[in-house]
């Protein structure tokens, strides 16, 4: 189950969050702050891995999947779990806070971070 959620899960959701953060000043005109871009980053790479590599442990130790209630010994498993769980919410919620941020800051892009000259980026009217 953990390795499924690394491979497709997280490879989907960490493209979602680096698309939205490479493209979000091209789409709106607005910057956001690059520092607590990187706060979320690492919130969410601790995070995630705190969710999800115990539970290899917990697999290799006999853990069933799909169970609400579980035996005492895999409690340390599900605990560690659930703190990093509680700390990928928290980088999520900053997340959207950092975009939301950006509309009120009015740090407008003062550069083309795009040096492209190919037809689908000319400004033609």
């Amino acid at each position: 189950v953990s390795h499924f959620h690394y491979v497709l899960s997280l490879g989907a959701v960490f493209g979602i969050f680096t698309g939205v953060s490479l493209w979000w000043s091209f789409i709106t005109g607005f910057v956001y702050d690059k520092l607590m871009m990187t706060v979320v980053f690492v919130l969410m790479f601790i995070g995630v891995n705190l969710t999800f590599f115990p539970l290899h442990f917990a697999g290799l130790h006999g853990f069933p999947r799909k169970y609400l209630d579980y035996p005492e010994v895999y409690s340390v498993w599900n605990v560690v779990s659930s703190y990093g769980s509680m700390i990928s919410t928290f980088g999520l919620f900053l997340f959207i806070y950092v975009l939301l941020e950006s509309f009120f800051s009015y740090r407008l892009v003062l550069s083309d971070y795009f040096v492209n000259t190919t037809p689908e980026y000319s400004m033609s009217g």
